[in-house]
């Protein structure tokens, strides 16, 4: 594929995931109001929004390739996101935005712990702890078990979800 076609694909898939989120979000609030035409239509733009966005991804996921290469491409997308989030949590600094910049420098540290996991997982021949541990706040992951108080957010032990 292209690349002009597959940065259009994303954009659109973005946009489409986005007015869903937004969508259900705005039902749930004229719900809330007792607009329960305005929900409805709402909630049904929300799923036509989510038709999209899965045929989207269809198109940009394209063929599964093995594992490893998949494992390798997500490591390598991981690494420049990092990037990314590093460039805003400094521009959000910049512009003296503190509480935007805390979060953007959160995304960093959980990213860095992804970007962990995987080259922990590739580097001792795919084993990992049995348990791992995501915080449902920030989004950090911890293996083996849950902290009392995420490292990243502070949030506390029963945030974490587990998976085994």
């Amino acid at each position: 594929m292209k690349a002009k076609i597959k940065i259009q694909l994303t954009h659109l898939f973005t946009v489409a995931k986005t007015f869903n989120i937004r969508d259900r979000l705005y039902a749930k609030r004229a719900q809330r109001q007792s607009r329960t035409r305005l929900a409805r239509l709402m909630l049904a733009l929300a799923s036509s929004e989510a038709v999209h966005a899965r045929r989207l991804l269809m198109y940009l996921r394209g063929k599964l390739v093995n594992s490893d290469a998949y494992l390798q491409a997500y490591l390598e997308t991981k690494q420049a996101v990092l990037t990314v989030y590093q460039h805003l949590a400094l521009a959000m600094r910049t512009e003296q935005k503190k509480s935007k910049a805390e979060n953007f420098h959160q995304f960093t540290q959980v990213v860095r712990r992804q970007i962990q996991l995987l080259e922990t997982y590739r580097n001792r021949r795919n084993r990992l702890d049995a348990a791992l541990y995501v915080c449902q706040v920030c989004g950090f992951i911890q293996s083996a078990a849950a902290p009392l108080n995420c490292p990243v957010c502070n949030a506390i032990q029963s945030k974490f979800q587990k998976f085994e």
